[in-house]
């Protein structure tokens, strides 16, 4: 995959804060190209889709996220979220890592990778 033309690191660094609030799940359109990729998982068709139909399932989703690492076009962050499921009621909590590939000041391409488990109980995986 070709990377993707990127805007001056004072631009980034610039549209860093900008672009980490408008990647909570009410606002994508600000925070994403309209060609952005994602190769960490399937995504809905649409990113306005993808963040919708996760805002539904994530009830009273509280986000942290820790900027790691800002090198030229590149930024990466750790998350800590905590949300109700809207379909089981279930408390939960997640941890990821996401590396963002910018393009004027949007994420071109997303990098993730995440887990997260009910609250208080052992992951599916047996861990933690």
């Amino acid at each position: 995959m070709k990377r993707p033309e990127c805007s001056s690191r004072r631009s980034n660094r610039s549209s860093c804060r900008g672009t980490w609030r408008a990647s909570s799940p009410a606002s994508p359109r600000t925070a994403w190209c309209d060609s952005a990729t994602c190769r960490s998982f399937a995504v809905a068709p649409s990113w306005k889709s993808f963040f919708r139909t996760r805002a539904a399932r994530q009830k009273g989703y509280r986000l942290r996220k820790e900027l790691k690492a800002h090198l030229g076009d590149l930024i990466v962050n750790t998350w800590d979220g905590e949300w109700e499921d809207s379909q089981t009621g279930a408390k939960m909590i997640g941890h990821g890592v996401e590396i963002w590939t910018m393009r004027d000041g949007k994420i071109a391409v997303w990098d993730a990778a995440f887990n997260f488990k009910q609250a208080g109980k052992t992951s599916a995986m047996g861990i933690v």
